[in-house]
């Protein structure tokens, strides 16, 4: 379990550190919140969602995260994603200092890998898109919340399809809010 866990937090701190040219958003925040996926590998208990997001563009964003069990057993199940969101109702985020849209709409499209596998070998498991219908907060204003996002997972392994969904992620953000603003 200890090497599993250093595992995903080395793999978390790596796609955490993107390159300067991928990203011309200066926002960085910390994720968390609960995660619900029902495939057939999934154990039941509670699930959690831990994770960095942080702008690519004004209306593009990355999440690197890990998705674990916390019961019945502390990092039983653990699967480590990436996913690209799209701001549907208006900017998240501009260079000219505009907050970017308070409520707005977000589509993903990711990967996750995990031991979700015959094998139970922790590589590629699968893709999926999501949809959150409502998300309210900026990067400017220090803390956004997503709600209800659901999605459809595809099991590369499998070849089987499940369902997606969180209740809802926190970001609380650590660059890129008024705080950072120049008066």
């Amino acid at each position: 379990m200890i090497k599993r866990l250093r595992y995903v937090v080395s793999l978390l701190i790596l796609l955490s550190l993107t390159p300067p040219m991928f990203s011309l958003a200066n926002d960085l925040g910390i994720s968390f919140g609960h995660v619900g996926l029902f495939d057939q590998y999934y154990h039941d208990g509670l699930h959690v969602h831990l994770g960095v997001v942080k702008g690519i563009t004004e209306r593009l964003e990355a999440n690197v995260f890990t998705q674990s069990e916390i019961t019945p057993t502390v990092f039983g199940d653990v699967q480590v994603g990436l996913d690209i969101a799209y701001s549907l109702l208006g900017k998240r985020w501009d260079k000219h200092g505009y907050a970017g849209s308070g409520v707005n709409m977000l589509v993903s499209l990711g990967v996750l890998a995990g031991s979700h596998n015959p094998r139970s070998a922790f590589t590629i498991d699968s893709l999926y898109v999501k949809f959150t219908p409502v998300t309210v907060g900026t990067p400017h204003s220090g803390k956004r919340d997503r709600f209800l996002s659901m999605g459809v997972n595809w099991n590369i392994h499998a070849n089987t399809f499940s369902l997606v969904w969180n209740f809802m992620i926190s970001d609380i953000y650590v660059l890129g809010t008024w705080r950072d603003e120049v008066n």
